[in-house]
């Protein structure tokens, strides 16, 4: 019965507007994340004999290509119960490993980022199993669907001002991170 009157009260109005936007900062978090490393010129750094930003490029498409399928096997074997947990565990564990690639040397740090972003490859499909089966899931995932659009071009614009202000390339990763996972917690 308790499950029932949660379930009823996201599906009333102001419970609709509130997980829209929810998922909406879940997800834009995220890209504050893995979008963010894009904004720095990473000048004079190298990876695996190429220019550090396409070598961080490179890792995080291949895993965009091949990281879909253990995400697509993954996701639909938690339990409802589970998703939140899955959520934040995926957040946390991405963020700590893009923070802590910052403190490495550009191959490790390319690694690093490869394994957060395997981290972060279930994370569309555990929140839309969150969002799924409500009278309003088509409106929610609109607004979680934005998230996508906006979310890179914040995340650079919030990594440019940072370095703009002075900051360094590794210390606007860091406090990216570091705002990505509490934004993404307090959404969650």
């Amino acid at each position: 019965r308790a499950k029932r009157q949660v379930d009823d009260a996201s599906n009333s109005q102001g419970g609709v507007v509130v997980l829209a936007l929810s998922s909406f900062a879940f997800y834009a978090s995220l890209f504050l994340m893995r979008s963010a490393m894009f904004a720095a010129p990473w000048t004079g750094e190298t990876a695996f004999g190429f220019e550090f930003k396409a070598a961080l490029a490179a890792a995080q498409t291949v895993v965009y290509l091949v990281g879909k399928v253990p995400a697509l096997a993954l996701a639909p074997k938690l339990a409802r119960s589970q998703l939140l947990s899955a959520m934040l565990a995926i957040l946390w564990l991405a963020g700590g490993l893009i923070a802590a690639s910052t403190a490495l040397p550009p191959a490790l740090a390319v690694v690093f980022v490869f394994l957060a972003c395997v981290a972060l490859s279930p994370c569309w499909y555990v929140l839309q199993r969150l969002i799924e089966g409500r009278s309003s899931t088509e409106a929610i995932l609109s607004v979680l669907s934005l998230s996508v659009i906006c979310g890179s071009g914040f995340a650079k614009s919030v990594g440019a001002a940072l370095i703009a202000r002075g900051h360094s390339d590794r210390q606007m990763v860091v406090f990216c991170a570091a705002l990505g996972v509490g934004v993404g917690t307090a959404a969650a």
